[in-house]
This record gives structure tokens, C-alpha cells and sequence, in this order.
């Protein structure tokens, strides 16, 4: 994406500030609140097959638009307007493992998405841009904090032909995203500028839009590879599978005071970094009213990979995260026994391993770090908004 030194600078800090403001919600958040509800703890292992609904996830939007019974996977259908099917799961993990096996949406403009995300807006993103077939992007987010936009990197993969298994594994010491069971990023604590490496309790959440849409912003269209021709549609993110693994055990997941940090969550009955959970846990009794889904807070402010070169001309690279490992590898093939139960739900017969999956998988799934932007180009990718419900 090309921005120019003059509107750059013709935007103001004052529409800067109210843009970046809009990009994520939460219904209550626990850093400016002291009244929120616990979080639901999962403390176990959730997993689906799609033959039917997920039981343990419920609609944010666009239930009609999610379709079943097709035997590669439940369709994540984009077809008109302002069509954006998401399902968020009605428990959290506190640390833990959340993998979707899909194939992403193909067209100009269509987002396809997963994403952990807190109540007081940490976040990790895989996201997938259906005018870019051979390219992934990953991206994280602290305590809603948009004062850069230097945390993304791009991973060729194969993302609209294949199915592939991207996995995320979230620790206190480390996060990394997998592409079929093959590290593609890692990174600590320490690689992170300030306190805003992920570290509250997260809900689980896969979605489907369109940042080509003609009522978006101009930003998110051109971010999206937009406009999205609508006629040449309908356009689906097929998922196959879900796992989630809770690193934490107990009951809910209460914050302690307003810090944001690991340290001031409790659970309740069990303990914070307990180690993988198996069996069910409270996958099947968790309710909650989790927050708001909007796109991810990674929407709009990423340019894609083909125009790094442009948005980073003079930028050093030198930044706080710049030793952040990412990693080229050919993607494996994995595969393991799984037993289906009723309305395709199945626990995948691996004991927490990484490898859960019964497929296997071809294509290539290399990592390139995103370059990181200069401050200006940081302003003019600040503009970008995400989908706002």
C-alpha cells in the first residue's frame, strides 16, 4: 500500500486518536472497571469436528450465514453487505492452545480470521486477506494499546487451495503460531516494548468479513485489496476443526485489580499455569457474555506483504522486538486417530500433542518476518480501521 509524505501529514492526532479508539470493544473491561463478571474457565480441552454446530460456541453475528452439512467443513459464507458469520466460545483459557483446520475465504476484500482475544483486549490474530492466496498474516495486541503497528509478520502458505492446520501456543515464557504442528513465529516477553505481550484470559473466536465493502472507510477497503465485488461471490472460509487446550485450571478466571497483568489473575478452585488440561473440563456448563466481536485489532493496519518495501522506505528495523524469531520450514505432514460423538463433536486422541489432526497436509509454510515500519508510515497505517458491527 502506498502512502504519500503529504497525507501523512495532513492527518491529524485528533482523528488518529478516535480511529485507533474504534478498532476493538469489550463489554466490560477489566482495567477500567472494577464490577466485571469472572471469566468462565475451559480447565480441559474442547474439540470439534464439523458435522454441526459447536456446542461449546455461540453466534456473535451472521448465524444464517454460517452453513452445515457440506462434507469438508461448516461454511463461513460471505454473500451481501455487511454478511460478517463469527462464533466466539462461551468459556476462556488462561495460557493454552487454540488450533482451526480451514482453508481461508478466496476474493477481493474478504477477511477471514481467528483470534484469541481478553476482556481488557490483549490479543493474537492469524488472519488471511482472500486477494493474497499464498500469504498468512500474524499479529498480537496488548491491553487494546494501537500506538504502533510494527507487530505483524506475513507466512506463505497455500492458505486458499489446502487445508493447513494454524495453531497458536500461548505460555507466560513464549507465544508461537503454527502452521500444520511447524513453529513459523516465536515470541517472549522480553522482545515486547512495555507491558503488552498477551497475558489475560481469552476467548476463542473465528470469523469471516469484507474490508472491501463500499461503506468501509477508504483505508480498510485498499488494506483489504477491495472493492468486493459481491456478483462474483458467495465467498467461504471453510473450517474444519477446532481444538482448544486450557493451560490453567479451576472454575473462572477473576481479575484482581485493574493491572492487566498475569500476575492479578486468579482462578478460582484451580491454578494459573497449571499445565495442559484434558478431558472436557467446563467446556459444556461455561457461560458468559464475552466481549463484542469486532475485526481483528491486526484489520487495516498491516499492509500486505507486496508493498512492505514501500510502507518502510528509511525505516532502520531497529525496534524493542526486532530479535523476534520467525522461522522457514516445510510444513509436515501430521496425523492421529480421532473418535466422533454426537453432532460431529470429537476429542482428538492425542493427549494435548501438537499433532491432532487425521488429514495430511501439503504445501509450503514458510515465515518473512514483516518488515518494521518507519514512524510516518506507522501514522498513515493508523488510519486503516477495522469492521465495526
Amino acid at each position: 500500500m502506498r502512502f504519500s509524505i503529504a497525507s501523512i501529514l495532513a492527518v491529524s492526532p485528533a482523528l488518529l486518536s478516535s480511529v485507533v479508539s474504534a478498532q476493538t470493544y469489550s463489554e466490560c473491561n477489566p482495567m477500567l472497571r472494577r464490577d466485571c463478571p469472572a471469566n468462565p474457565a475451559l480447565s480441559g480441552t474442547y474439540a470439534h469436528i464439523y458435522g454441526g454446530e459447536a456446542s461449546s460456541f455461540k453466534y456473535l453475528a451472521g448465524k444464517d450465514m454460517i452453513k452445515y452439512g457440506s462434507s469438508d467443513g461448516a461454511h463461513f459464507r460471505v454473500e451481501k453487505s455487511k454478511d460478517s458469520p463469527t462464533i466466539v466460545s462461551n468459556f476462556y483459557i488462561m495460557w493454552g492452545k487454540f488450533e482451526v483446520t480451514m482453508k481461508a475465504a478466496p476474493g477481493a476484500g474478504i477477511v477471514s480470521s481467528i483470534v484469541l482475544q481478553s476482556d481488557d483486549l490483549d490479543e493474537i490474530d492469524w488472519e488471511w486477506l482472500g486477494g493474497k492466496p499464498d500469504e498468512a498474516q500474524s499479529n498480537y495486541f496488548g491491553k487494546g494499546n494501537t500506538a504502533t503497528y510494527d507487530r505483524g509478520a506475513f507466512h506463505t502458505v497455500d492458505s486458499q487451495a489446502t487445508f493447513h492446520k494454524y495453531g497458536l501456543n500461548w505460555t507466560a515464557e513464549k507465544l508461537e503460531w503454527l502452521i500444520d504442528d511447524v513453529v513459523v513465529r516465536t515470541l517472549t516477553p522480553a522482545m515486547v516494548k512495555g507491558d503488552y505481550y498477551p497475558q489475560t484470559p481469552m476467548t476463542a473466536r473465528i470469523g469471516i468479513w469484507s474490508g472491501g465493502d463500499s461503506d468501509n472507510e477508504p483505508g480498510v477497503i485498499a488494506w483489504s485489496g477491495g472493492p468486493t465485488n459481491y456478483k462474483e461471490g458467495p465467498y467461504d472460509m471453510i473450517v474444519k476443526k477446532i481444538y482448544v487446550q486450557d493451560y490453567s485450571s479451576g472454575k473462572e478466571y477473576r481479575y484482581t485489580d485493574q493491572s492487566g497483568s498475569a500476575d492479578s489473575i486468579e482462578a478460582v478452585g484451580g491454578e494459573i499455569g497449571a499445565g495442559p488440561q484434558s478431558g472436557a473440563g467446563n467446556a459444556a456448563t461455561a457461560t458468559g457474555s464475552p466481549s463484542a466481536y469486532n475485526a481483528p485489532s491486526n484489520s487495516g493496519r498491516l499492509p500486505s506483504s507486496t508493498s512492505k518495501s514501500e510502507a518502510t522506505s528509511g525505516a532502520s528495523g531497529n525496534n524493542a522486538d526486532s530479535s523476534e524469531s520467525t522461522h522457514n520450514s516445510a510444513s509436515p505432514s501430521s496425523s492421529s486417530s480421532s473418535s466422533a460423538g454426537a453432532n460431529g463433536a470429537a476429542y482428538i486422541a492425542t493427549g494435548g500433542s501438537s499433532s491432532g489432526s487425521s488429514e495430511t497436509y501439503t504445501g509450503a509454510a514458510s515465515s518473512t518476518m514483516a518488515v518494521k515500519t518507519a514512524g510516518l508510515a506507522l501514522a498513515a497505517a493508523g488510519l486503516i480501521v477495522g469492521w465495526i458491527l
